[in-house]
Protein backbone atom coordinates (compact mmCIF):
# COMPACT_ATOMS: atom_id res chain seq x y z
CA UNK A 1 0.00 0.00 0.00
CA UNK A 2 1.53 3.28 -1.08
CA UNK A 3 1.70 6.49 0.91
CA UNK A 4 -1.20 8.14 -0.98
CA UNK A 5 -3.63 5.39 -0.03
CA UNK A 6 -2.57 5.47 3.62
CA UNK A 7 -3.08 9.23 3.81
CA UNK A 8 -6.46 8.93 2.10
CA UNK A 9 -7.66 6.31 4.58
CA UNK A 10 -6.41 8.36 7.54
CA UNK A 11 -8.16 11.49 6.24
CA UNK A 12 -11.39 9.55 5.67
CA UNK A 13 -11.23 8.19 9.23
CA UNK A 14 -10.66 11.68 10.67
CA UNK A 15 -13.58 13.09 8.65
CA UNK A 16 -15.81 10.21 9.76
CA UNK A 17 -14.94 10.78 13.44
CA UNK A 18 -15.52 14.52 13.04
CA UNK A 19 -18.88 13.90 11.39
CA UNK A 20 -19.99 11.57 14.21
CA UNK A 21 -18.84 14.16 16.77
CA UNK A 22 -20.85 16.93 15.09
CA UNK A 23 -23.94 14.73 14.74
CA UNK A 24 -23.60 13.63 18.37
CA UNK A 25 -23.27 17.23 19.56
CA UNK A 26 -26.32 18.32 17.57
CA UNK A 27 -28.33 15.34 18.86
CA UNK A 28 -27.31 15.98 22.46
CA UNK A 29 -28.10 19.69 22.20
CA UNK A 30 -31.51 18.94 20.68
CA UNK A 31 -32.22 16.32 23.34
CA UNK A 32 -31.24 18.70 26.14
CA UNK A 33 -33.42 21.46 24.74
CA UNK A 34 -36.32 19.05 24.30
CA UNK A 35 -36.14 17.84 27.91
CA UNK A 36 -35.28 21.13 29.58
CA UNK A 37 -37.92 22.77 31.75
CA UNK A 38 -38.53 26.45 31.28
CA UNK A 39 -39.89 27.33 34.71
CA UNK A 40 -42.76 29.77 35.18
CA UNK A 41 -41.88 33.29 36.34
CA UNK A 42 -43.49 35.38 39.08
CA UNK A 43 -43.82 39.12 38.73
CA UNK A 44 -42.71 41.21 41.72
CA UNK A 45 -42.12 38.26 44.04
CA UNK A 46 -42.47 39.88 47.50
CA UNK A 47 -43.33 37.38 50.27
CA UNK A 48 -44.04 38.74 53.74
CA UNK A 49 -44.83 37.46 57.22
CA UNK A 50 -48.51 36.87 57.97
CA UNK A 51 -50.32 36.40 61.25
CA UNK A 52 -52.83 33.73 60.23
CA UNK A 53 -55.52 33.00 62.81
CA UNK A 54 -58.41 30.60 62.22
CA UNK A 55 -61.42 29.99 64.42
CA UNK A 56 -60.93 26.27 64.87
CA UNK A 57 -58.06 23.95 65.79
CA UNK A 58 -56.47 21.90 63.04
CA UNK A 59 -53.74 19.40 62.24
CA UNK A 60 -50.93 20.11 59.83
CA UNK A 61 -48.36 18.05 57.94
CA UNK A 62 -45.49 20.42 57.09
CA UNK A 63 -42.42 19.06 55.29
CA UNK A 64 -43.39 15.55 56.52
CA UNK A 65 -43.56 16.73 60.16
CA UNK A 66 -46.91 16.39 61.97
CA UNK A 67 -48.33 19.29 64.06
CA UNK A 68 -51.42 20.14 66.09
CA UNK A 69 -52.48 23.80 66.10
CA UNK A 70 -54.78 24.01 69.11
CA UNK A 71 -55.51 27.75 68.89
CA UNK A 72 -55.99 27.87 65.14
CA UNK A 73 -52.78 29.82 64.53
CA UNK A 74 -50.04 28.75 62.15
CA UNK A 75 -47.38 30.25 64.40
CA UNK A 76 -48.40 28.38 67.54
CA UNK A 77 -48.39 24.70 66.60
CA UNK A 78 -47.02 21.81 68.64
CA UNK A 79 -45.10 19.06 66.91
CA UNK A 80 -46.85 15.70 67.20
CA UNK A 81 -45.53 12.18 67.54
CA UNK A 82 -46.79 10.82 64.24
CA UNK A 83 -43.93 10.28 61.81
CA UNK A 84 -45.58 8.38 58.97
CA UNK A 85 -46.90 9.42 55.59
CA UNK A 86 -50.55 10.42 55.15
CA UNK A 87 -52.66 9.70 52.08
CA UNK A 88 -56.03 10.75 53.57
CA UNK A 89 -57.20 12.15 56.88
CA UNK A 90 -60.44 12.82 58.74
CA UNK A 91 -60.58 15.02 61.85
CA UNK A 92 -63.14 14.49 64.63
CA UNK A 93 -65.71 17.31 65.01
CA UNK A 94 -64.22 18.31 68.38
CA UNK A 95 -60.77 18.64 66.80
CA UNK A 96 -59.18 16.33 69.39
CA UNK A 97 -58.65 13.23 67.24
CA UNK A 98 -57.68 12.49 63.66
CA UNK A 99 -57.94 9.34 61.56
CA UNK A 100 -55.13 9.04 59.00
CA UNK A 101 -54.72 6.57 56.17
CA UNK A 102 -51.16 5.65 55.19
CA UNK A 103 -50.34 5.32 51.47
CA UNK A 104 -49.83 1.94 49.92
CA UNK A 105 -46.21 0.85 49.42
CA UNK A 106 -44.60 -2.17 47.73
CA UNK A 107 -43.93 -3.60 51.19
CA UNK A 108 -47.13 -2.70 53.04
CA UNK A 109 -50.79 -2.09 52.26
CA UNK A 110 -52.43 1.15 53.29
CA UNK A 111 -54.25 1.19 56.63
CA UNK A 112 -56.11 3.51 58.98
CA UNK A 113 -54.66 4.82 62.25
CA UNK A 114 -56.49 6.75 64.95
CA UNK A 115 -54.33 9.49 66.55
CA UNK A 116 -54.96 11.78 69.50
CA UNK A 117 -54.14 15.52 69.31
CA UNK A 118 -50.51 14.87 70.26
CA UNK A 119 -50.14 12.64 67.21
CA UNK A 120 -49.88 9.51 69.35
CA UNK A 121 -51.43 6.43 67.69
CA UNK A 122 -54.17 5.07 69.94
CA UNK A 123 -55.55 2.44 67.56
CA UNK A 124 -54.89 0.78 64.23
CA UNK A 125 -58.15 -0.73 63.01
CA UNK A 126 -57.65 -4.27 61.83
CA UNK A 127 -54.81 -5.59 63.98
CA UNK A 128 -56.33 -5.13 67.45
CA UNK A 129 -59.12 -7.17 69.01
CA UNK A 130 -62.57 -6.52 67.59
CA UNK A 131 -64.67 -7.50 70.60
CA UNK A 132 -63.96 -11.22 70.31
CA UNK A 133 -61.07 -13.49 71.15
CA UNK A 134 -59.45 -13.45 67.72
CA UNK A 135 -57.34 -10.70 66.22
CA UNK A 136 -58.50 -9.07 63.00
CA UNK A 137 -55.66 -9.00 60.47
CA UNK A 138 -57.50 -7.69 57.40
CA UNK A 139 -56.78 -3.98 58.05
CA UNK A 140 -55.86 -3.46 54.38
CA UNK A 141 -59.43 -4.40 53.37
CA UNK A 142 -60.96 -1.28 54.96
CA UNK A 143 -62.49 1.30 52.63
CA UNK A 144 -60.72 4.57 51.88
CA UNK A 145 -63.37 6.57 53.77
CA UNK A 146 -64.22 6.94 57.44
CA UNK A 147 -66.96 9.01 59.08
CA UNK A 148 -66.90 10.50 62.58
CA UNK A 149 -70.05 10.76 64.65
CA UNK A 150 -71.04 14.36 65.56
CA UNK A 151 -70.25 13.56 69.20
CA UNK A 152 -66.62 12.67 68.25
CA UNK A 153 -66.71 9.62 70.51
CA UNK A 154 -67.10 7.09 67.68
CA UNK A 155 -65.93 6.46 64.15
CA UNK A 156 -67.53 4.39 61.36
CA UNK A 157 -65.50 2.25 58.94
CA UNK A 158 -66.45 -0.22 56.21
CA UNK A 159 -64.48 -3.37 55.53
CA UNK A 160 -64.76 -6.22 53.10
CA UNK A 161 -65.15 -9.53 54.88
CA UNK A 162 -62.18 -11.07 53.08
CA UNK A 163 -59.99 -10.09 50.17
CA UNK A 164 -60.49 -13.58 48.73
CA UNK A 165 -64.26 -13.49 49.10
CA UNK A 166 -66.19 -13.96 45.85
CA UNK A 167 -68.66 -11.40 44.62
CA UNK A 168 -66.39 -8.51 43.69
CA UNK A 169 -68.18 -5.18 43.60
CA UNK A 170 -71.43 -6.92 44.44
CA UNK A 171 -69.94 -8.55 47.52
CA UNK A 172 -70.77 -7.70 51.13
CA UNK A 173 -69.19 -5.11 53.40
CA UNK A 174 -69.08 -5.15 57.18
CA UNK A 175 -69.82 -1.96 59.11
CA UNK A 176 -67.50 -1.35 62.08
CA UNK A 177 -67.62 1.27 64.80
CA UNK A 178 -64.54 2.41 66.72
CA UNK A 179 -65.13 3.67 70.27
CA UNK A 180 -62.56 6.32 71.20
CA UNK A 181 -62.89 5.97 74.97
CA UNK A 182 -62.90 2.17 75.03
CA UNK A 183 -60.24 1.94 72.28
CA UNK A 184 -62.28 -0.88 70.74
CA UNK A 185 -63.38 -1.81 67.23
CA UNK A 186 -66.74 -3.60 67.02
CA UNK A 187 -68.65 -5.03 64.08
CA UNK A 188 -72.23 -3.75 63.82
CA UNK A 189 -73.76 -5.48 60.81
CA UNK A 190 -73.19 -6.50 57.20
CA UNK A 191 -74.00 -4.04 54.42
CA UNK A 192 -75.04 -5.46 51.01
CA UNK A 193 -73.18 -4.39 47.87
CA UNK A 194 -69.84 -2.69 47.28
CA UNK A 195 -70.31 0.55 49.18
CA UNK A 196 -68.21 3.44 47.86
CA UNK A 197 -69.71 6.38 49.80
CA UNK A 198 -71.42 6.67 53.17
CA UNK A 199 -72.26 9.13 55.92
CA UNK A 200 -73.92 9.14 59.34
CA UNK A 201 -77.00 10.97 60.56
CA UNK A 202 -76.65 14.08 62.71
CA UNK A 203 -78.23 12.27 65.66
CA UNK A 204 -75.89 9.28 65.23
CA UNK A 205 -78.71 6.74 64.82
CA UNK A 206 -78.49 5.74 61.14
CA UNK A 207 -76.17 5.24 58.18
CA UNK A 208 -76.70 6.41 54.61
CA UNK A 209 -74.64 4.50 52.02
CA UNK A 210 -74.37 4.25 48.26
CA UNK A 211 -73.90 0.67 47.12
CA UNK A 212 -74.74 -1.87 44.41
CA UNK A 213 -77.98 -3.80 44.68
CA UNK A 214 -78.09 -7.05 42.68
CA UNK A 215 -81.53 -6.23 41.27
CA UNK A 216 -81.61 -2.42 41.13
CA UNK A 217 -77.97 -1.54 40.47
CA UNK A 218 -76.51 1.56 42.15
CA UNK A 219 -78.79 2.67 44.99
CA UNK A 220 -78.80 4.63 48.26
CA UNK A 221 -79.97 2.99 51.46
CA UNK A 222 -80.55 4.16 55.03
CA UNK A 223 -79.74 1.59 57.75
CA UNK A 224 -80.34 1.62 61.47
CA UNK A 225 -77.04 1.52 63.38
CA UNK A 226 -78.80 -0.24 66.25
CA UNK A 227 -79.72 -3.42 64.36
CA UNK A 228 -78.65 -2.99 60.72
CA UNK A 229 -82.24 -2.94 59.45
CA UNK A 230 -82.80 -1.12 56.17
CA UNK A 231 -85.13 1.82 56.78
CA UNK A 232 -85.50 3.09 53.21
CA UNK A 233 -83.91 2.82 49.78
CA UNK A 234 -83.80 4.90 46.59
CA UNK A 235 -81.98 5.02 43.27
CA UNK A 236 -82.64 8.76 42.92
CA UNK A 237 -79.76 11.15 43.54
CA UNK A 238 -82.34 13.89 44.14
CA UNK A 239 -84.00 11.92 46.94
CA UNK A 240 -80.65 10.96 48.47
CA UNK A 241 -79.57 14.62 48.36
CA UNK A 242 -82.73 15.57 50.21
CA UNK A 243 -81.97 12.98 52.89
CA UNK A 244 -78.49 14.47 53.34
CA UNK A 245 -79.88 18.00 53.64
CA UNK A 246 -82.50 16.95 56.16
CA UNK A 247 -80.74 14.56 58.52
CA UNK A 248 -77.18 13.58 57.55
CA UNK A 249 -73.69 15.01 57.72
CA UNK A 250 -71.96 16.14 54.55
CA UNK A 251 -68.50 14.46 54.49
CA UNK A 252 -65.99 17.30 54.67
CA UNK A 253 -63.70 17.65 51.63
CA UNK A 254 -61.75 20.70 50.47
CA UNK A 255 -61.58 19.15 47.00
CA UNK A 256 -65.35 19.22 46.83
CA UNK A 257 -65.26 23.02 46.71
CA UNK A 258 -62.79 23.17 43.80
CA UNK A 259 -61.13 26.50 44.63
CA UNK A 260 -64.36 28.04 45.95
CA UNK A 261 -64.85 29.38 49.44
CA UNK A 262 -66.96 27.35 51.84
CA UNK A 263 -69.94 29.65 51.30
CA UNK A 264 -69.41 29.70 47.51
CA UNK A 265 -69.36 33.50 47.33
CA UNK A 266 -65.65 33.62 46.44
CA UNK A 267 -63.38 31.64 44.20
CA UNK A 268 -59.73 31.65 43.18
CA UNK A 269 -58.39 30.55 39.83
CA UNK A 270 -55.78 31.12 37.14
CA UNK A 271 -56.79 33.56 34.41
CA UNK A 272 -55.00 34.51 31.18
CA UNK A 273 -54.90 38.30 31.11
CA UNK A 274 -54.58 38.99 27.40
CA UNK A 275 -55.23 42.74 27.72
CA UNK A 276 -52.73 43.39 30.51
CA UNK A 277 -49.67 45.44 29.46
CA UNK A 278 -47.49 45.17 32.53
CA UNK A 279 -43.72 44.82 32.79
CA UNK A 280 -43.52 41.03 32.43
CA UNK A 281 -40.10 39.38 31.98
CA UNK A 282 -40.54 36.19 29.99
CA UNK A 283 -38.23 33.21 30.29
CA UNK A 284 -35.84 32.51 27.45
CA UNK A 285 -37.09 29.77 25.15
CA UNK A 286 -40.75 30.37 25.95
CA UNK A 287 -42.88 29.98 22.76
CA UNK A 288 -44.57 33.12 21.51
CA UNK A 289 -48.08 31.74 22.06
CA UNK A 290 -47.31 31.45 25.81
CA UNK A 291 -46.09 35.04 26.13
CA UNK A 292 -49.32 36.00 27.80
CA UNK A 293 -49.65 37.26 31.40
CA UNK A 294 -51.14 34.73 33.78
CA UNK A 295 -52.75 35.74 37.08
CA UNK A 296 -54.19 34.13 40.19
CA UNK A 297 -57.44 36.01 40.69
CA UNK A 298 -59.97 36.27 43.48
CA UNK A 299 -63.52 36.62 42.22
CA UNK A 300 -66.52 37.40 44.36
CA UNK A 301 -70.10 38.21 43.43
CA UNK A 302 -69.34 41.81 42.50
CA UNK A 303 -65.56 42.23 42.26
CA UNK A 304 -62.36 40.86 40.74
CA UNK A 305 -58.94 41.14 42.38
CA UNK A 306 -55.51 40.01 41.15
CA UNK A 307 -53.52 38.31 43.91
CA UNK A 308 -50.30 37.42 42.09
CA UNK A 309 -49.18 37.65 38.48
CA UNK A 310 -46.67 35.73 36.39
CA UNK A 311 -46.10 33.69 33.24
CA UNK A 312 -46.30 30.14 31.97
CA UNK A 313 -43.46 27.66 31.96
CA UNK A 314 -42.79 25.20 29.15
CA UNK A 315 -41.77 21.54 28.79
CA UNK A 316 -40.85 21.02 25.09
CA UNK A 317 -40.71 17.20 25.20
CA UNK A 318 -44.45 17.00 25.93
CA UNK A 319 -45.34 20.38 24.46
CA UNK A 320 -46.85 21.12 27.85
CA UNK A 321 -47.32 24.57 29.33
CA UNK A 322 -46.85 24.87 33.08
CA UNK A 323 -48.76 27.41 35.24
CA UNK A 324 -47.02 28.96 38.24
CA UNK A 325 -49.86 27.92 40.57
CA UNK A 326 -50.62 24.20 40.69
CA UNK A 327 -53.70 24.33 42.95
CA UNK A 328 -55.35 26.54 45.56
CA UNK A 329 -58.09 26.11 48.14
CA UNK A 330 -59.67 28.25 50.84
CA UNK A 331 -59.13 27.70 54.54
CA UNK A 332 -62.15 27.85 56.90
CA UNK A 333 -63.20 31.46 57.34
CA UNK A 334 -62.81 32.19 53.60
CA UNK A 335 -60.07 34.79 54.06
CA UNK A 336 -56.88 32.77 53.52
CA UNK A 337 -56.01 30.36 50.75
CA UNK A 338 -53.39 27.64 50.65
CA UNK A 339 -51.68 27.48 47.26
CA UNK A 340 -48.96 25.38 45.63
CA UNK A 341 -46.52 27.59 43.69
CA UNK A 342 -44.03 26.26 41.14
CA UNK A 343 -41.80 28.98 39.67
CA UNK A 344 -38.24 30.14 39.07
CA UNK A 345 -38.37 32.34 42.18
CA UNK A 346 -39.98 29.90 44.62
CA UNK A 347 -41.43 26.41 44.88
CA UNK A 348 -43.58 25.25 47.78
CA UNK A 349 -46.80 25.74 49.72
CA UNK A 350 -47.83 29.34 50.32
CA UNK A 351 -50.54 30.85 52.49
CA UNK A 352 -52.15 34.00 51.07
CA UNK A 353 -54.36 36.68 52.60
CA UNK A 354 -57.02 37.42 50.00
CA UNK A 355 -57.93 40.69 51.76
CA UNK A 356 -54.49 42.29 51.57
CA UNK A 357 -52.96 40.20 48.78
CA UNK A 358 -49.89 39.47 50.93
CA UNK A 359 -48.43 35.97 51.09
CA UNK A 360 -45.67 33.91 52.67
CA UNK A 361 -44.10 30.53 52.08
CA UNK A 362 -45.30 28.04 54.66
CA UNK A 363 -43.20 25.03 53.66
CA UNK A 364 -41.98 23.07 50.68
CA UNK A 365 -44.89 20.70 51.25
CA UNK A 366 -47.79 21.42 53.62
CA UNK A 367 -51.29 20.08 54.16
CA UNK A 368 -53.86 21.29 56.68
CA UNK A 369 -56.62 19.03 58.08
CA UNK A 370 -59.79 20.48 59.65
CA UNK A 371 -62.73 18.90 61.41
CA UNK A 372 -66.18 18.34 59.97
CA UNK A 373 -68.53 21.28 60.42
CA UNK A 374 -71.76 19.53 61.39
CA UNK A 375 -73.77 22.60 60.32
CA UNK A 376 -72.10 22.95 56.91
CA UNK A 377 -74.30 22.50 53.89
CA UNK A 378 -73.24 20.47 50.88
CA UNK A 379 -71.59 22.11 47.84
CA UNK A 380 -74.73 21.28 45.84
CA UNK A 381 -76.88 23.37 48.21
CA UNK A 382 -74.41 26.24 48.10
CA UNK A 383 -74.26 26.15 44.30
CA UNK A 384 -78.02 26.54 44.22
CA UNK A 385 -77.87 29.59 46.50
CA UNK A 386 -74.86 31.19 44.80
CA UNK A 387 -74.85 30.07 41.13
CA UNK A 388 -71.43 29.44 39.63
CA UNK A 389 -72.27 31.39 36.46
CA UNK A 390 -72.32 34.58 38.51
CA UNK A 391 -68.86 33.86 39.87
CA UNK A 392 -67.38 32.79 36.55
CA UNK A 393 -68.24 35.90 34.53
CA UNK A 394 -65.59 36.76 31.90
CA UNK A 395 -63.11 34.16 33.10
CA UNK A 396 -60.76 32.45 30.70
CA UNK A 397 -59.65 29.15 32.26
CA UNK A 398 -56.20 27.73 31.63
CA UNK A 399 -56.32 24.88 29.12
Amino acid sequence: MNRFVRWSLALAAIMLVAMFAVVGYIAKTSFDKLHQYVKPQLQSYTPSTLSVSLKRPFFMLKDKVFYHCAEGRLTNCKQGRWAGLIAKASVAPNGQYIAVMTPRTPLEASSWWILDKSGRPIHRPGIMKTGGASSDTQHHAFSSQVVWFPSSDRLLLLRKKSLAEKGGFFGFFDVFVFDVKKRSLRKLFRLPGGADWFTVSKDGSSLLARYNDVRRGLVFGVFSLANGKMLKQTSSYIAAGRWVREAFLWPFSMRGFGGHSFDYRKRVGLIEQSKYKGNIHYAKGLPSHLRQPLALELRSLHSVKTLIRGTYGWYPAQRKKIPFVLKSHFLPGNRYILTQIFSQQAMGTFVMDTSSGTYQMLAKQARLFFHVDVKMRSPRQLKQKYPLKVLATSTQPVR
